[in-house]
Parts: C-alpha cells; structure tokens; sequence
C-alpha cells in the first residue's frame, strides 16, 4: 500500500490486481515504487495483494481479493465513494469476478486481459497448461470454470460504474480481440466504458497507458 504523504483529505482509493500467477509477475518492492509511487503523489491511495502462492487464477483467491476492500474500509483519510479497481492482464479478470455484484467500487480499469477466456484459448492454447496446474478438478469442472472466469457471460452482473479499457495491438500474451469483445458486450448492454487502444504497445502498459488512466480517473474522480 502507497498513500500520498501528508494526507489530510480524505483521498480516491486505487485497488489494483496483479497479473501473472504465483512467482511470475508479482509485486516486488522495486516495481511496487516505479509503477504506483508516482500515482500515490498524484493523490490516490494505492493498495494490492501478491495473493496466495499457489492460487487458482481466479479461483478461491478471488475471496483474497475481496479481502482487499474490506481492509481499505477500515483505513483513515480515505474517500469510499471514490474506489476504482484496476487489473493487469490476468488481474483484469479477477478484478471483474471481484466487483461482481457489488454496490461499492466507483470505477474500473481493465488493462490487456481477457473478457472470454474460452476465446482467449484459441489465440493462446499454451494456457490451457497454466489452467490444469492452476485450478482445481480443471478437467472435470472445466465448463463451470471458464465461466466463472469470462466477464462476457455475467456481464450484466457488472457495477453500472464507467470502463476503462486498455490494451495493445502488438500484444502477443492476450490478443486485443478480447478488448473488442468485452467492448461489443458492454455496448449490447448500453454500459459507459472508453476505450484504448495503443497501435505500438504490446502486453505492457506502462508509460502513455498509466498516463491516460490517471487522467481519466483524475477527470472522474475530481482530482485535477
């Protein structure tokens, strides 16, 4: 957790959800202070989780995740009523199935991950391997499980909050397909979300991505 120094007002709350699963991609204290500190003196607090070292992708460490907001209940200075959730790339999903059916996140931010996860297969089938290590009984509850790990299917269950959409067209890791798909499914369900898509960039977000999200929030939130 990064929170601005000197907070006095109560501040906007950033809840981000990480990518990757167990050892790869998680938070370390060096990029934990290049990626988020420059959006703590911004004024956001920012607050994540590393979650459990042999988590299910979107399994049982979804509860983790929910446990996140619970804590940022319960801290001082901040404002409950500006909560975005933002996801990285597997953490775009678990973000979803996070705010599913919730009254209490203002914003979301869904940066280079995958609204259908069958569909997400056919363009990447190496991680049908990372299922079957990852979620329990994969091969016997595999219908259930993509399910419950594709946005496209309970999308009307998401908060009536705005979108924002981020990914890159050079994307190798998860094809911008499935920024289309989760864009024509909030479009069938007349949904506010805006849309970005960055002709030179590939899975990584950093730079002119983190920029425009920080505008965005900052413009939704009143924060300029």
């Amino acid at each position: 957790m990064l929170r601005p120094a000197g907070l006095g007002d109560d501040a906007p709350v950033l809840v981000y959800h990480r990518g990757g699963n167990g050892e790869f991609g998680a938070i370390r204290f060096i990029n934990l202070y290049l990626r988020f500190s420059e959006l703590a003196q911004q004024g956001f607090v920012v607050i994540g989780s590393n979650l459990r070292e042999q988590d299910e992708f979107g399994g049982a460490d979804v509860e983790d995740s929910r446990r996140i907001l619970d804590i940022v209940k319960g801290m001082d200075n901040v404002d409950l009523n500006r909560i975005a959730l933002w996801g990285g790339s597997r953490g775009a999903t678990q973000m979803m199935q996070v705010a599913r059916g919730r009254d209490d996140v203002h914003a979301l931010v869904f940066s280079v991950g995958a609204a259908d996860s069958e569909r997400a297969l056919v363009t990447r089938p190496e991680m049908l391997s990372v299922y079957q290590q990852r979620v329990p009984n994969f091969e016997e509850n595999r219908d259930q499980a993509m399910y419950d790990r594709s946005v496209v299917n309970w999308i009307d269950e998401v908060p009536q909050v705005p979108i924002l959409i981020l990914h890159g067209e050079q994307d190798d890791s998860v094809d911008v397909e499935q920024a289309h798909i989760l864009a024509a499914a909030l479009d069938e369900h007349d949904r506010d979300y805006t849309l970005n898509i960055y002709p030179d960039l590939g899975h990584n977000m950093m730079g002119e991505p983190t920029d425009d999200m920080m505008v965005w929030l900052s413009e939704l939130f009143g924060t300029e």
